[in-house]
């Protein structure tokens, strides 16, 4: 669950978005990126007020992600839930599935939500989770998380919608 207090980044932030949870950074010139949820703000030209979810090569460069279907606001809580397949998932080519409120945004079938699109080997690295940001030298969100879970395998549409029905009576 996320919530926003602003959909405008701090001044000198140097890009249209911020990471606000996620795995990803650069040790000793080492980049160790992993996966990540982005916030863009209300100037970003490609992706106005939305969320997307990242996945990348430990190396960074592009990263195939999907994103909301509309932008979002200040004022209401979301249940977003990202899915990172397996890249070794044979029944459908793998790659990023994003939810909002328990619905899919993007059909996994569509080009940037493919690992192959981008050539992006998804693997475990030595960056820490980070809640806020991706990394501690980059902007942090702006407003509330809560209840975050972690699973190591990907769990199915008719169980996100439970999760997000459960958490709506708190949430609203």
């Amino acid at each position: 669950w996320m919530k926003p207090a602003t959909l405008s980044h701090p001044a000198g932030a140097g890009k249209c978005y911020l990471h606000w949870l996620g795995k990803g950074d650069v040790f000793h010139e080492v980049k160790q990126h992993e996966w990540a949820f982005r916030l863009y703000d209300d100037q970003a030209e490609e992706f106005p007020q939305r969320v997307c979810a990242y996945a990348w090569s430990l190396i960074g460069k592009l990263g195939s992600g999907a994103h909301t279907k509309r932008g979002i606001d200040t004022l209401s809580w979301r249940h977003f839930v990202a899915c990172f397949d397996p890249p070794e998932q044979v029944d459908s080519p793998p790659g990023v599935q994003l939810y909002e409120n328990g619905v899919p945004q993007q059909r996994a079938c569509e080009k940037a939500t493919r690992y192959a699109t981008y050539n992006v080997v998804p693997m475990a690295g030595a960056a820490a989770l980070r809640f806020g940001t991706r990394s501690l030298s980059k902007p942090w969100l702006q407003g509330g998380i809560a209840e975050v879970a972690l699973y190591d395998f990907v769990l199915g549409g008719d169980e996100i919608a439970r999760h997000h029905e459960c958490g709506r009576r708190a949430f609203g």
